[in-house]
């Protein structure tokens, strides 16, 4: 996180506003882009990137909602916030400030309110979420988040109290932010499927493997009750083929058994000297 507060530092504000420069917008993008990219985590990525945009913008409070649909038809929603006026304690349900917000985007360009009074919904969201001690805010920019199939899956909302810092924002860099992000999530996600597959995975090889012990075992039981017995030559020889082919099917279950344990950091190493 050291980047992130390199990011935000007094001397990086001064420098980038009131007027950003083409280098310094893209060094902003580099910084936050390099900081997200360390974690593949939902969570991490909103809160790394609303708190950066927020000081980037020198906005009062930010507030970051991300949701995705399910395969099942249900809702994951994520939500962060950021800022000197942000109130963590009264966080609304992350639904709720979809069901507040996503209305605002008719296509993907940012959407200013020059006077938040005028719309009673993001009154309702900042309401609960500014300090009742900090200055009120009088402005607002929101941003819209796009997943790769260009559906709206989350919002970027700044607050500010101070008319001249609002004009002053630099819409292009929140929007190369907001693009970033998307970039960020989907990977995020991506992640998230391939880890819960490989987990299903893990489950199947570890099931089967005991599913297959058992009834090996049970066979394997017989062969030798059966060696026990007067067989002519002919039957002894298959006997013992039959068991070496169990003994080797055993070995691969083990295997498998094996496989499963140490990805699941479960696998006991015995150490001795040879």
């Amino acid at each position: 996180m050291d980047g992130l507060c390199q990011l935000g530092s007094d001397r990086f504000m001064k420098d980038l506003y009131p007027r950003a420069t083409d280098s310094r917008k893209l060094e902003t993008l580099y910084s936050i882009g390099k900081i997200i990219s360390e974690k593949l985590d939902v969570k991490f990525i909103i809160q790394t990137v609303i708190e950066a945009t927020t000081r980037v913008s020198v906005a009062d409070v930010g507030i970051c909602c991300y949701w995705v649909r399910e395969s099942d038809g249900g809702t994951v929603h994520s939500v962060a916030v950021g800022g000197t006026a942000a109130n963590h304690e009264n966080l609304k349900t992350p639904g709720k400030i979809q069901e507040l917000l996503q209305h605002i985007f008719t296509d993907r360009k940012i959407v200013r309110f020059d006077d938040v009074s005028e719309r009673s919904e993001v009154c309702a969201l900042l309401a609960d979420l500014v300090n009742a001690e900090s200055p009120a805010i009088n402005h607002c920019l929101t941003a819209p988040i796009y997943s790769v199939n260009e559906e709206l899956t989350g919002i970027i909302l700044l607050g500010f109290s101070r008319s001249e810092v609002y004009r002053e924002v630099d819409e292009e860099l929140i929007a190369n932010i907001a693009s970033q992000m998307t970039v960020a999530l989907e990977n995020a996600r991506l992640f998230e499927e391939v880890n819960a597959l490989n987990l299903k995975k893990n489950e199947f090889i570890a099931l089967a493997s005991h599913e297959l012990k058992t009834p090996l075992t049970t066979v394997k039981g017989y062969l030798q009750i059966l060696e026990r017995y007067e067989i002519n030559q002919i039957g002894q020889r298959f006997l013992a083929k039959a068991l070496k082919q169990i003994d080797r099917i055993e070995a691969l279950i083990t295997e498998l058994l094996d496989i499963s344990r140490i990805e699941a950091g479960k696998l006991d190493l015995y150490y001795e000297t040879f």
